[in-house]
């Protein structure tokens, strides 16, 4: 089975603010990971050098170096991340960017839940 990388890389470029978008959907997707392949040896030797690469779980997170040093990078990953679902990202402030905007969310979703409550108050 023949298996093709897609990546935008023009994704992840200027992150604009939530006015511009027409719904928050579409505002989240710019910071939303550029694919997410398993991490096999074909895939990793054909993407850019300068790419974020995240696992699931996030236990191993790396720039993707430059062809020439490729080989030894992958030798330096642990078998136990090979085969392994992961996210990749335009470069480590796209994958951060990602990460405070799901913070964001969760703490504003987490304000919204949480009631106020007195013990005492019977």
């Amino acid at each position: 089975m023949s298996y093709e990388l897609n990546i935008d890389l023009d994704r992840g470029l200027d992150f604009r603010p939530r006015c511009v978008f027409a719904n928050a959907n579409d505002y989240f997707m710019q910071f939303v990971y550029l694919a997410r392949p398993k991490l096999q040896k074909r895939i990793f030797l054909e993407l850019p050098a300068g790419i974020y690469l995240v696992t699931d779980g996030g236990g191993l997170r790396l720039e993707i170096a430059p062809k020439n040093e490729r080989a030894d990078q992958w030798k330096s990953i642990p078998p136990i991340y090979r085969q392994k679902g992961c996210a990749i990202y335009r470069n480590k402030a796209h994958y951060e960017a990602t990460l405070e905007a799901l913070r964001a969310v969760m703490d504003e979703n987490t304000r919204k839940l949480i009631v106020p409550y007195d013990p005492f108050d019977l």
